[in-house]
C-alpha cells in the first residue's frame, strides 16, 4: 500500500530521530576515560588489569557480530513475506523464534519506494499507520506483523523490514 501523503511528511523526521540514534549510539561508548592521572602509567582502575599505552579498555565486539548476512535464514518465513525479483538483500537474520529481520537496498529514494510498494503488493499487507515520532510503518496481514523504517545511507536507502508472526 503506497504511503499516504501524510506518512511521507514523518519520514524525514523519523529517518532524523534515527539517524540521531545511531549517531549517538557509538559515540556513547567513548565517554571519556576517568582520570588517571594519580595513577601509575600503564595502570588501569577498573580492576587492576594493566592496559598498555592507546588501549581504551572496551572489548572490540567479534567480527562475526557486526558482519552482514544476506542469505535469507532457513526458518525466513518465504510464503508468508515474499521478496520481489531483483531486491538487493543489504542484511538479514533470525532474532529470535517466528522473529525475523530483512534489510533491503535501494540505490535512490525513488527506487526505494517503488521497491516498499511492491513488497506490500506481493505480500498483501495492509498498512496500520505510521508513528509520527520514529517514521517507523507497521504493516499487517493474517498471521504477520511487519514494522518498515526507511534510513538513508549516502546515496542508497536502506529498507529496514522486522518481521513476526502472530496468533490469527
Amino acid at each position: 500500500m503506497a504511503p499516504t501523503p501524510r506518512s511521507r511528511s514523518a519520514i524525514p523526521r523519523g529517518l532524523a530521530l534515527a539517524a540521531t540514534l545511531l549517531l549517538a549510539l557509538p559515540l556513547a561508548a567513548c565517554a571519556p576515560e576517568p582520570d588517571t592521572s594519580e595513577a601509575p602509567t600503564g595502570s588501569d582502575t577498573h580492576g587492576g588489569n594493566t592496559l598498555e599505552e592507546g588501549e581504551s579498555g572496551h572489548p572490540e565486539p567479534p567480527a562475526e557480530a557486526t558482519k552482514k548476512n544476506t542469505e535469507l535464514p532457513a526458518s525466513f518465513p518465504k510464503e508468508e513475506f515474499a521478496l520481489p525479483d531483483g531486491a538487493v538483500i543489504d542484511d538479514t537474520g533470525e532474532r529470535g523464534p517466528d522473529q525475523w529481520f530483512v534489510v533491503l537496498r535501494a540505490d535512490s529514494e525513488k527506487r526505494a519506494d517503488a521497491l516498499s510498494e511492491q513488497v506490500s503488493s506481493l505480500n498483501h499487507l495492509q498498512s496500520e499507520g505510521v508513528d509520527e515520532a520514529s517514521g517507523l510503518t507497521v504493516l499487517t496481514k493474517p498471521g504477520l506483523r511487519v514494522e518498515l523504517l526507511s534510513l538513508a545511507e549516502g546515496s542508497s536507502t536502506l529498507l529496514s523490514y522486522e518481521l513476526s508472526r502472530t496468533v490469527s
